[in-house]
């Protein structure tokens, strides 16, 4: 399963990103307008941070050394409900997997005010080339306060910085509409909000539960290319029939948290 979520945050860094210069707290807006419009309430928001940090295969000991030091910078805190079987390090859970040619790390915490935090160390080599990487993975969920994001998208953009290397980052927001909305008033509400945001409709995907849209719009200053599309907005609506609502998942430039 570790792996699995190793190869995933490796293929999001292969994503071709065209990045500029960009207001951040512009485009964390597009996404809260987006939830007002649809008259959805905030339930959190999610964000995400990977890429390529040092271009070589760390020993275990090089790699703790690493995760430390960034739990230091991040401030990463204790996880109040850890389980006694669970390792921990200053109230924090740790959990390591150290292999010939694949090294990992997980911590698992909260930031100061109690948003869950997930950091992940990733170090593997090729045995064939005989050369390595080690790629850092973020990720926090905000429960309330999402505008108040930009300060940890800047704080990683930073860390990224000291190691002269990139970071692809995602924001997402999760919020819900009570009851049930019907296939034609989903997709009418929908394309009337992407409308104002001057949105180019990419792709639509539906099934039995959940429609997805995918656009671009270029009120968002970056963008991944996926074919010879550009795209930086992505929309997903389901219902959950136990809560008696309709969720909205609102990201960018994808949404990358499970739905």
């Amino acid at each position: 399963m570790k792996k699995i979520i190793l190869f995933a945050i490796i293929f999001i860094c292969l994503l071709p990103v065209l990045t500029s210069a960009n207001d951040l707290s512009a485009e964390n807006d597009i996404l809260l307008t987006i939830l007002e419009d649809m008259n959805g309430e905030l339930l959190e928001g999610d964000f995400s941070a990977n890429g390529l940090l040092i271009e070589r295969f760390l020993s275990e000991e090089e790699l703790d050394n690493l995760g430390e030091d960034i739990v230091e910078y991040l401030d990463l805190q204790s996880l109040e409900n850890a389980k006694n079987t669970e390792k921990t390090r200053n109230g924090y859970v740790v959990e390591k997997i150290i292999e010939n040619s694949y090294r990992q790390i997980n911590y698992f915490g909260t930031d100061k005010n109690d948003n869950p935090m997930t950091i992940i160390l990733s170090s593997y080599l090729n045995e064939e080339s005989n050369k390595g990487q080690t790629y850092l993975y973020i990720n926090l969920i905000k429960k309330e306060q999402f505008n108040k994001i930009n300060d940890i998208i800047v704080k990683v953009k930073y860390l990224f910085e000291k190691y002269e290397k990139n970071v692809e980052i995602t924001t997402c927001l999760v919020g819900y509409i009570n009851g049930k909305l019907s296939e034609t008033d989903i997709d009418k509400l929908s394309r009337k909000t992407l409308h104002k945001l001057d949105c180019k409709i990419v792709d639509v995907y539906k099934d039995s539960q959940l429609v997805s849209y995918t656009t671009y719009t270029n009120r968002i200053e970056e963008y991944i290319i996926a074919g010879e599309d550009r795209i930086n907005l992505n929309v997903a609506l389901r219902y959950n029939e136990y809560d008696d609502q309709t969720l909205i998942w609102i990201g960018t430039p994808i949404i990358t948290s499970g739905y």
